[in-house]
């Protein structure tokens, strides 16, 4: 027998000349082909051999026939149909366009204007064809074509005839939709699916093209479909302030997770997005922006009524589920808690912030940056008031002591602890690096005071601080993250590898430096009513758990989706207590890349906002290496970006958490380092492959700064003896070894050059906290303090924290605050350092810094439009009933 395509064409030949793919989806493949009797371009549409067999050829050809009658402006007409050696098709006009996925790729995000009208056209559409019992079932992006600038809604064609194909459409494993655009009833499989799911579509489209992503994502179907289940999108206005409240408004009544409550038809949604109608009082009880969580119960839609709840209410529902007496009353209940009113944001868990629920679940910790200022905070969440902790600016990793009336946390190169009462703070031991603590009944504090270090003891009222775990054979070893299980004796800990970033979690006893496995996933963790409670691949899962043994049993379980996570430190923000989880979903990825000259203090933007990383600009200021995640996925690939053009080149094509990118000074050469690589690797313009030069282990390797020459570069490196060190490679010949140009017992990193090749700025954590610093070169003997009150902290990438003037005479960085400093230089018969100064008309949450030989900074920067409050889950139990 043919193959296929010879088969098909074989078959069609008669009719229609096949003369290329165009695309294949799951349920059919498509072909550009001549139609020999009209001589015209058409596209023939092919369905796959199982779907066809499951419809069947009388009933295919039977129900096309109602497609065929759909004339509309704004739908792509049906020109022919047929069966053909067991090939199901259908023709359709070849449009010469773009479809709108292409246009959101692009640019995207539309315009407003755009954006509305178009998706007016598709639901002018969508309305004509359900009046004629037709329900599309598949509305996205790249079923929307464009042809001068008007939608044409494409596949009517297959959508009747699956639709009458019933439970058949089952046995085959296929179903009509795509995750990002299904609405509630179509993903829970619903037979009788009306024109309120294609306007849920709809809803889910116009979405995607105001803020460039559609209302959930996830790294994989089950995980995108349990959040169009158990969650609500974030809110337009904060993501994108110019979209019209109406057209908010009209959107999130289309996305509702009840049919009866979005549009009765396509055109009243049309029309509520042209302002030509009411959207319906639906949000009048919920305030714009904090949208909260939909619960998840035994069957979706009885527990929508619990879709936001005031915090004032997760007081009592707090009390009722933790009261030891009898059984949870509820099913699970959610809820979102905003930062702190004024200009807060909630610090991300890669600087070491976790989210801590008290031990009696009536409070919740957690590091915020409110004005410029990070610290501690607790928020009641019987009343909902929420407080800073005096002297705790900094702090990093909270953890509760057992009666809930002191928090532990790091600062300034210390353990410290905090009475709530009186707000007494008291150092406790040295730690130069705190990476988490947690607290016993008997007053031990059990914590890990660096990156490569065993676990100490110390008395929580201060003392020597001893050993309590040992480290294996072998440099880059960390133990960190303790969790004191019920009796206070036995722990549990995370041991991991700097070189692969891999782990486990290990038991211990504050009696014995015995250890014994317990998980091979790295993660904090919490252990609640028989549960142990961990991250694995940006979910929180749950495993039935004996803390007396300590030992996991039967099956994981997930619990909560999606998360923020920070793999480097086995960091996931959630912690758990009797029957309340708390957590905080991933960060909106959106970044701004914008052009900002000091000396103008004028702001233009350089690029769409998007899911950027870094930035890193060339020499002559006409390309940019970036750092870029997708909306699908946290990972990350390098692209080359032309501001002129607008264009992306994609250098990488193996995602990744993050890569370090830096351009030679000619810019003919890109050095490439992806986090778990354990090689940079040069490459040309071409991405030929012309050098390599190995790490010590992950992390961002021996080329961050190019020096002006090309003769070398410096990067850094981490070990256990010294922390991160500043390294210096020749590149003189391929292959030189990395050798050490700076290290002490503190951290050094982030080196740029200056343009004269004479100084280098980096940052130490030498005194207790991450300052600027300015060394000689090449002798790096003399080191000069330029920052006063902090530097950029933030973990996550690798991101330039400076920028030199064209000239050398000033050094840009970035703050503690995320805000833009700007310090003279002077190198002359002996170096000045001026004293730094905010510049003025910056934009706020700055992250990397680049500059142009015009004196323009590039500059990247968050939103916060973009931030993500915490969900606190009430009755987490019942969640696991559904599974």
């Amino acid at each position: 027998m043919l193959p296929t395509p010879d088969r098909l064409t074989a078959a069609l030949i008669d009719r229609y000349v096949l003369e290329r793919e165009l695309g294949a989806g799951g349920m059919a493949t498509v072909y550009l082909a001549q139609d020999r009797k009209h001589d015209r371009k058409v596209a023939v549409k092919v369905l796959r051999p199982e779907l066809a067999a499951v419809i069947g050829a009388d009933r295919f050809l039977s129900e096309i026939k109602t497609t065929a009658n759909l004339q509309h402006p704004h739908i792509l007409p049906l020109f022919d149909s047929g069966a053909a050696d067991g090939f199901l098709f259908y023709v359709m006009p070849y449009v010469e366009g773009v479809s709108l996925r292409d246009r959101i790729a692009r640019e995207h995000q539309l315009p407003v204007e755009d954006a509305v009208r178009l998706a007016r056209e598709v639901a002018g559409a969508l309305d004509y064809a359900h009046r004629h019992g037709v329900i599309h079932r598949d509305i996205k992006p790249e079923n929307i074509l464009l042809h001068d600038g008007s939608a044409l809604v494409a596949d009517f064609g297959i959508a009747l005839a699956v639709s009458t194909a019933g439970s058949r459409m089952t046995e085959t494993g296929m179903s009509l939709g795509t995750p990002h655009y299904m609405s509630p009833e179509q993903a829970m499989g619903e037979r009788e699916i009306g024109p309120r799911s294609d306007v849920y579509a709809l809803g889910c489209v116009t979405y995607e093209m105001l803020v460039g992503e559609p209302p959930f994502t996830g790294p994989t179907a089950q995980a995108i479909i349990a959040r169009v289940m158990t969650e609500e999108p974030r809110s337009l206005t904060m993501q994108r302030k110019y979209v019209p409240p109406a057209v908010e408004d009209a959107v999130f009544r289309a996305l509702e997770k009840l049919p009866a409550d979005r549009f009765a038809s396509a055109a009243e949604f049309g029309a509520a997005l042209g302002g030509d109608g009411a959207s319906g009082a639906t949000r009048a009880t919920r305030p714009r922006g904090s949208r909260a969580a939909a619960a998840p119960a035994s069957r979706w839609v009885g527990a929508l009524r619990w879709a936001w709840m005031p915090a004032a209410a997760l007081g009592v529902m707090a009390g009722l589920l933790l009261h030891r007496g009898g059984p949870p009353p509820a099913p699970a209940l959610r809820a979102s808690l905003l930062a702190p009113a004024g200009a807060c944001d909630f610090a991300d868990v890669g600087s070491s912030n976790l989210v801590q629920l008290s031990p009696d679940g009536s409070s919740v910790a957690f590091v915020a940056l409110c004005n410029g200022t990070r610290a501690l905070w607790v928020r009641e969440l019987t009343t909902g008031a929420a407080r800073q902790l005096t002297g705790t600016v900094n702090a990093i990793y909270p953890f509760w002591s057992h009666d809930g009336a002191s928090l532990g946390f790091f600062a300034e190169g210390r353990l410290k602890r905090i009475d709530l009462a009186s707000g007494t703070v008291r150092d406790l031991a040295p730690a130069l690096n705190g990476r988490g603590g947690a607290w016993n009944a008997d007053g031990v504090i059990l914590y890990a005071p660096d990156v490569f270090t065993p676990l100490y003891r110390v008395s929580a009222s201060g003392g020597t601080p001893q050993v309590v775990t040992v480290l294996p054979r072998g440099d880059q070893v960390t133990h960190r993250l303790p969790y004191f299980l019920p009796d206070g004796h036995h722990f549990l800990f995370v041991e991991g590898s700097g070189k692969a970033r891999e782990g486990q979690v290990l038991a211990g006893d504050l009696g014995s430096r015995d250890t014994h496995r317990v998980l091979d996933q790295p993660s904090n963790i919490a252990f609640s009513r028989g549960y142990l409670f961990f991250v694995r691949d940006g979910a929180v899962f749950a495993q039935p758990f004996s803390p007396d043994r300590p030992s996991v049993s039967g099956n994981a379980v997930a619990v909560v989706p999606g998360i923020e996570t920070w793999p480097f430190k086995y960091l996931g923000n959630f912690s758990v207590v009797e029957g309340l989880l708390v957590y905080r979903g991933p960060r909106g990825q959106d970044r701004q890349m914008d052009w900002f000259d000091p000396a103008t203090r004028t702001q233009t933007p350089a690029s769409a906002p998007g899911p950027y990383l870094s930035a890193d600009l060339s020499s002559d200021g006409k390309r940019v290496l970036v750092d870029r995640a997708s909306a699908e996925s946290p990972l990350a690939d390098a692209w080359i970006y032309t501001p002129a053009t607008e264009s992306w080149d994609r250098l990488t094509t193996k995602p990744d958490q993050s890569y370090t990118l830096a351009w030679s000074p000619d810019g003919t050469r890109i050095a490439v380092k992806s986090a778990n690589d354990s090689v940079t690797h040069i490459l040309s313009a071409d991405r030929r492959e012309l050098a390599t030069y190995s790490a010590y282990g992950p992390g961002v390797g021996p080329i961050e700064t190019w020096a002006p020459n090309g003769a070398f570069a410096l990067g850094s490196r981490q070990v256990g003896s010294t922390g991160i060190d500043i390294t210096r490679v020749s590149l003189a010949a391929p292959g030189s070894p990395v050798e050490v140009l700076y290290a002490t017992p503190a951290d050094e990193s982030s080196p740029v050059i200056a343009p004269t090749g004479k100084l280098v700025a980096y940052l130490s954590n030498q005194s207790g906290r991450s300052e600027v610093y300015v060394m000689d070169l090449p002798d790096a003997a003399v080191h000069w303090p330029v920052s006063q009150e902090g530097a950029l902290t933030e973990g996550g990438n690798a991101a330039a924290p400076f920028a030199w003037s064209p000239d050398g005479h000033t050094l840009y960085f970035i703050d503690a605050t995320r805000q833009l400093m700007a310090a003279s230089i002077s190198e002359g018969p002996s170096l000045a350092v001026g004293k730094p100064a905010r510049v003025r008309g910056a934009p706020d949450g700055i992250v990397s810094l680049s500059m142009a030989p015009d004196g323009r900074l590039l500059i990247l920067h968050d939103d916060r439009r973009n931030a993500v409050p915490l969900t606190v889950v009430a009755n987490w139990p019942a969640t696991l009933s559904q599974k």
